[in-house]
């Protein structure tokens, strides 16, 4: 039996991250009912969305070589 916060825990850690025990619980544990498999999706796309993609870095860019504004 895995806790809510076991299970939390397992969904969120990037899987290269979690112990191969773990990586066994987390395979019936994605596919216990339709819910916690759209769960699992979820959070695999959510974390791709807050992966840096390449050539990402030209806003930063931009605004760390702004001028700066003069007070008068």
């Amino acid at each position: 039996m895995v806790s809510p916060l076991h299970a939390t825990r397992l969904l969120l850690t990037h899987p290269e991250h979690l112990w191969t025990k773990d990586t066994a619980l987390l395979a019936p544990l994605t596919t216990a009912c339709p819910e916690m498999t759209e769960l699992s999706r979820l959070v695999t796309e959510f974390a791709r969305l807050l992966t840096p993609a390449k050539g990402n870095d030209t806003r930063t860019h931009r605004v760390d070589h702004r001028r700066p504004c003069g007070r008068r």
